[in-house]
């Protein structure tokens, strides 16, 4: 027996058993989604995740409610939606991912998760007109004054937000008119009397009387109606920003960037499938969008012409267009002055200005793009850092000030309530058994590297993190409660409790549930029930991760149970007071007659030091041998980390 099983007795018992169209001209039928203050319904539809035809699951029927709302489910008369996931509904799916540039799957998949989740404007997406390229709202409104137009706007005076000044709200909105006065024949200008003016806005809660009631917080942010309507209404319930350097909520929204968006809906455009235009329909808190697009600039462009005295080069250094096709049309407008004989690259649909053009004897060095002496001057200077890295803000305190709105550095729970005292051993009593592996089981199958997969995905959906966003396990280890997801989630686990089934799941045996094993283990520790792993031999084996010990630790696993372990694997275990556990020789799970449905019982003696054995230990890789007299030390401390805290 190894050396730990030589000084515990492992028992084995068997177990017994609103309207929904902000923004129209026409009159449309009205949806109304449930109004919660925080707009826990988006959030909700995270447990929509790969859903997709033949589904039913309850809830969808609010789901179907929100593509009503903006246009891609016709409502059908005297009749309620339901849960399935039926064909008509599939088609709906498929709508919106094609009209908001998402990849077309039919499923609510990840990016149409994030995509239905986030934060957005109110008006529908598809009660529209389309002309070419553009998106307007039926019958093409405009306003109509003569030229030169000029357009007077004012906030109303009885329904504002306090915490921010009036002069950085009335500059916000200064600067979102400029933007759209730069680009048409348009003035924009402030009205002292509200009830005069062409434009007309205000922060509202709820059902503030215009049909179109907001519904919390990171839901609707605002909508707007078409010309010449003028109104503009903002959702008060929202924490509106103008500095996010002292705004430091999570959930802060950026005044100026829903302003310029709503300002587009009020001059008649609709949204637009290109991502990085201001008029495409959602935006995420923290996040900045003011900047017109060629999207945006041509749309509005076609219902009022163009400002003489903008120009497209304005653009071309910045501007992502939808298309490539966008972007000819765009170097077709250069002026002549951008015709000029300089450099430029189209790199990722932007065209970028690489340098003046220099005419030299032989014109060679006039077209090299990139030069000897750009890479001699650029690392000649590369330890000194660039304006941008040195001006960071560095806290000078010696501690770690944990950021909570990170999700790469979290602080972890096994670094709170240390104390100078060791815990000493603790035994574990009818624990159940979470996985049951065979052999080989590698730190990489304990805790992936790769790409996020549920359950860590959809917690980061969650927290507002688009997919595109969430990089990989290895870039998150900082955050312990990504990783404690990615414990046991590698996609080519085969677990024992599953019947050879390949995948990250197991079984939850007091219920018989599959579910994660994330999910499962949150179970079990709930109801504070202890957990153990069953393997075979070479348990550890590959590199020396240490979150293939802390996942498990996370997790409630409190012993591994297996026929071999690798040597660096097993210290790391006991360095999170996981128990590692050896069969005797030539027995293992199978010639017990163990298939992981039993109960575990382990009792570990009070002096956790008899346990060292020295001449048990040998050199080979895959150790059953008892555990170091440095090992017991951590184990007898809790962990390792806490240990050289306490000596440091």
């Amino acid at each position: 027996m190894c050396g730990f099983l030589s000084y515990f007795f492992i028992f084995f018992s068997l177990l017994l058993s609103v309207p929904c169209f902000p923004a129209r001209t026409l009159p449309y039928p009205s949806t109304e989604l449930t109004d919660r203050t925080d707009n826990n319904t988006w959030r909700d539809f995270i447990k929509f995740l790969d859903a997709g035809r033949g589904s039913h699951v309850s809830g969808m029927s609010e789901l179907k409610k929100y593509f009503q709302r903006f246009g891609y489910l016709e409502q059908v008369p005297e009749s309620n939606p339901t849960d399935a996931f039926d064909d008509r509904f599939e088609s709906s799916v498929v709508d919106y991912q094609k009209t908001l540039g998402l990849p077309v799957t039919g499923k609510i998949d990840s990016d149409t998760v994030s995509q239905i989740m986030a934060p957005r404007c109110g008006v529908a997406d598809r009660a529209v007109h389309v002309t070419g390229r553009y998106a307007y709202f039926y019958g093409e409104p405009r306003w109509a004054r003569s030229s030169p137009m000029t357009l007077t706007y004012a906030l109303s005076p009885g329904y504002s937000i306090d915490y921010i000044a009036q002069s950085d709200i009335e500059s916000a909105f200064d600067r979102a008119f400029s933007r759209w006065s730069a680009v048409i024949p348009v003035n924009f200008t402030a009205a002292e009397d509200y009830w005069k003016a062409d434009i007309k806005i205000g922060f509202f809660s709820g059902d503030h009387g215009d049909g179109e009631p907001f519904d919390g917080v990171l839901g609707v942010l605002a909508h707007a109606f078409s010309p010449e309507n003028g109104r503009f209404h903002l959702d008060a319930a929202e924490r509106w920003a103008v500095d996010f350097a002292s705004e430091k909520s999570r959930v802060a929204v950026d005044l100026e960037s829903v302003a310029t968006h709503e300002i587009g809906h009020v001059l008649g455009l609709a949204h637009t499938p290109v991502k990085e235009a201001v008029m495409y329909p959602s935006l995420r808190p923290r996040t900045k969008k003011v900047d017109l697009k060629i999207d945006d600039v041509k749309g509005v462009q076609a219902l009022y012409g163009s400002n003489p005295n903008f120009k497209f080069s304005s653009l071309l250094q910045s501007d992502t267009s939808s298309s490539f096709g966008e972007t000819s049309d765009a170097i077709d407008g250069m002026s002549h002055e951008v015709r000029k004989p300089n450099f430029y690259a189209l790199f990722d649909r932007n065209l970028w200005k690489v340098r003046e053009r220099k005419e030299t004897k032989d014109n060679e060095e006039g077209n090299c793009l990139v030069l000897p002496d750009m890479f001699k001057s650029t690392y000649e200077a590369i330890t000194k850092g660039n304006p941008m890295w040195n001006s960071l803000s560095v806290p000078s305190s010696s501690l770690h000030a944990w950021d909570p709105n990170s999700t790469y550095i979290h602080e972890p729970p096994y670094l709170k309530d240390m104390t100078m005292d060791p815990l000493g051993p603790r035994a574990v009593k009818d624990a159940y058994c979470l996985l049951n592996f065979g052999d080989s089981i590698t730190t990489d199958h304990i805790s992936p590297a790769g790409s996020i997969h549920i359950p860590a995905e959809k917690y980061l959906l969650e927290l507002g993190v688009h997919p595109k966003d969430f990089n990989s396990y290895g870039s998150c280890c900082g955050n312990d409660e990504v990783m404690v997801r990615c414990t046991f989630a590698n996609i080519r686990l085969v677990n024992k409790l599953l019947n050879g089934e390949v995948g990250p799941k197991t079984i939850h045996i007091p219920t018989g549930e599959k579910l994660s094993a994330f999910d499962a283990a949150m179970r079990y520790k709930a109801v504070g029930q202890d957990t153990i792993v069953l393997a075979g031999a070479e348990y550890g084996s590959g590199n020396s991760r240490d979150w293939a010990a802390k996942g498990p630790m996370l997790l409630g696993v409190k012993a591994a149970i297996v026929k071999s372990f690798v040597r660096i694997h097993r210290s790391n275990l006991v360095g999170t007071r996981i128990i590692p556990l050896c069969f005797k020789r030539c027995q293992d799970a199978e010639t017990l007659d163990l298939t992981g449905h039993e109960r575990y019982s382990i009792h570990l003696p009070n002096d956790v030091f008899s346990i060292y054995e020295p001449n048990e230990l040998d050199d080979e890789q895959y150790d059953k041998s008892c555990c170091l007299q440095v090992e017991l030390t951590y184990f007898n401390h809790g962990s390792y980390d806490i240990w050289h805290l306490i000596k440091q």
